[in-house]
């Protein structure tokens, strides 16, 4: 069975392993790295970037 901690961490990976294969590519439009990063957030976390730098800002 498959904890939350796991399931964290192997997001994380996930997340890690995308960023790094943005870095390896012909230089890209910032936009789409940003929707890129927009979807995985959305798809694992249920959460926007929006949402995660006004929660950021607030603290």
């Amino acid at each position: 069975m498959e904890t939350n901690k796991d399931l964290m961490l192997r997001n994380l990976k996930y997340f890690s392993d995308f960023l790094l294969s943005l870095t390896k590519q012909k230089a890209i439009n910032l936009e789409v790295i940003d929707a890129h990063i927009h979807k995985f957030l959305v798809e694992n976390y249920n959460i926007t970037s929006d949402s995660l730098l006004r929660n950021q800002q607030t603290k």
